[in-house]
């Protein structure tokens, strides 16, 4: 592996991620954290945490943070959150689990191997496992980038919003589409994950907020224009936004 590894975390001192990549035979990686949980995360994970500058400032914050404050200021790096559950591969219309650090080293091979070929990625995600036992093709461009997402720091000019408490890398996928770098998601690589919200610690708080989602959604239309972005809502009742990746640059 030639990525950096970061897992934004926040109220899972148990990080389920970093189990999952010492399992997988990742050696290094590292949990930012707010400085008032450090402690908790030290006691767990000794020397692999990194508090970034203050407490409560949500998800663009940190994302922000690894962006641009870490000592590592170049490059590719992956930003991974805190509660994945698997790494797997798709083949003959099957998902198989696969170790952590064979899904991220083949990531990066083939994301090397398409920006050399396409010109310089911006962001490149794995897939959901629930679809990706259905690809036909190893890779799409653009669309969204989730969870498993490998960031190129080399491709300057998108920032996260700090407008944005949720959809904030789908906002920032719209960035870099929209400031002509390429966005790829690998479609046989996949993660699995809990369904938002429905886990204690991360976001859980943010999506129990009543309307914080349907605000959100608003948000992203008003920036973006109804010809990208638009309500929808989810047979749960879930407040979304359906976007026309192809409507930006970046599309093959």
């Amino acid at each position: 592996m030639k990525f950096q590894v970061l897992i934004a975390s926040k109220g899972r001192p148990d990080c389920p991620t970093a189990q999952l990549l010492c399992q997988g035979m990742v050696p290094e990686f590292t949990i930012l954290v707010e400085p008032g949980e450090q402690a908790a995360y030290e006691e767990k994970w000794p020397g692999r945490t990194e508090a970034i500058p203050e407490n409560g400032k949500g998800l663009a914050y940190v994302r922000q943070y690894a962006l641009t404050e870490m000592k590592q200021k170049t490059g590719w790096y992956w930003m991974l959150d805190d509660d994945i559950q698997g790494f797997h591969e798709a083949a003959n219309w099957r998902c198989l689990t696969v170790k952590a650090a064979y899904a991220l080293a083949k990531a990066e091979q083939q994301i090397l191997a398409l920006e050399a070929k396409l010109g310089t990625i911006g962001m490149a995600g794995l897939e959901y496992q629930q679809f990706a036992w259905r690809a036909t093709k190893d890779w799409m461009s653009p669309g969204y980038c989730d969870v498993a997402v490998a960031i190129n720091r080399d491709a300057v000019g998108p920032e996260y919003d700090q407008n944005f408490k949720m959809k904030v890398d789908r906002d920032m996928t719209l960035q870099y589409l929209a400031s002509g770098y390429r966005v790829v998601r690998l479609c046989t690589l996949a993660f699995s994950a809990p369904k938002n919200g429905s886990n204690e610690g991360g976001l859980k708080a943010a999506y129990a907020q009543d309307k914080l989602e349907l605000q959100m959604v608003e948000a992203m239309v008003a920036k973006w224009g109804t010809k990208i972005c638009s309500h929808v809502v989810k047979p749960d009742g879930r407040h979304d936004c359906r976007i026309d990746w192809s409507a930006l640059k970046g599309t093959i």
